[in-house]
């Protein structure tokens, strides 16, 4: 009886795994979503000293970061991708974000 509970478990949760990223992409989370943030001077400067490489949206936006990718916004940070590198960034640090990014970014 146990054994089929199990099976039944992990058919169920196989099943709904698609619904979970298909909800976080609604949202603008998950791989392949590009967005712009606009970070706190306190964001960038944690951004610049962590030596992450990102695309400024030009020289004086220092507090603007394009192209980035959300991955989590579970609890109080945010897991972000910039280019190749995986950060943490607190949220009180991320003022707002633009999903409507051109594409190529």
């Amino acid at each position: 009886a146990s054994l089929v509970v199990s099976l039944l478990l992990l058919v169920a949760a196989d099943h709904f795994t698609p619904l979970s990223a298909r909800i976080m992409a609604l949202y603008g989370y998950g791989r392949g979503q590009k967005v712009n943030l606009l970070v706190s001077d306190e964001g960038a400067g944690v951004i610049e000293k962590l030596g992450v490489p990102h695309q400024a949206c030009g020289p004086a936006r220092r507090n603007v970061v394009c192209g980035a990718e959300i991955l989590s916004g579970i609890g109080s940070e945010y897991l972000i991708k910039l280019g190749d590198t995986t950060l943490t960034l607190p949220k009180s640090m991320v003022i707002s974000r633009s999903a409507n990014v051109p594409p190529g970014l």
